[in-house]
């Protein structure tokens, strides 16, 4: 089916809200009929074409960086209704992951995949920009402010969904620890070398 210019194609970054986000926006009848799940936006535009990723509204989520790894690392130890990961390191504490993640260097991969496991870990700016630092999505929202997304969404499509995204979305991970409680002096600076251009491209610092 050909797409209408009122549809929508949400470019899904891991742990940043996608599942929530596709599903309200599946249910208002305008997501894009095409799964690319975690896909990067520049592969999905190579697969369309330019005309075709072009007549569809575009836009992504990030999220602070610090706060995404424990996000990440607390979703891996609990696992999910849909997912496992029983070939990761799950035994090892939050300390030990970000130092081995610092020394494995998967934040550095630039592979885009269907379902990656390795994903996770890659810079956001990836999802959101072409190979030249080009932003080839329409807008770019963060996860600490869904209802300002809403409020545009709505702006753009009515549907009623900026009053959905207002609930927020429901973490299903078991978190009883805020990413600021789990964090050394030594780690956030870890963090803080591995993803500095995502924190320096979406204005991110520990604290906020």
């Amino acid at each position: 089916m050909t797409p209408t210019k009122n549809e929508i194609l949400f470019i899904c970054l891991p742990k940043a809200a996608s599942q929530t986000v596709s599903g309200i926006i599946k249910s208002s009848g305008l997501l894009y009929n095409g799964n690319f799940a975690h896909h990067y936006s520049s592969y999905i535009k190579g697969v369309l074409g330019d005309a075709e990723f072009n007549k569809q509204y575009t836009f992504g989520i990030v999220r602070n960086p610090w706060d995404r790894l424990w996000s990440i690392y607390t979703f891996i130890q609990n696992g999910s209704e849909k997912y496992s990961f029983p070939h990761l390191h799950i035994d090892e504490d939050f300390e030990g992951h970000i130092k081995r993640l610092y020394k494995d260097e998967k934040y550095l991969g630039t592979g885009s995949k269907m379902h990656g496991v390795d994903q996770n870990w890659h810079q956001q700016k990836n999802w959101l920009f072409d190979n030249d630092g080009n932003q080839i999505v329409n807008d770019i929202f963060k996860f600490e402010d869904l209802p300002a997304m809403g409020k545009v969404l709505d702006d753009k499509f009515g549907n009623n969904l900026a009053a959905k995204l207002n609930k927020t979305h429901v973490n299903k991970t078991n978190r009883k620890l805020s990413y600021k409680e789990v964090y050394t002096d030594e780690m956030i600076e870890l963090v803080r070398e591995m993803y500095a251009d995502d924190i320096k491209t979406f204005g991110y610092e520990f604290e906020n």
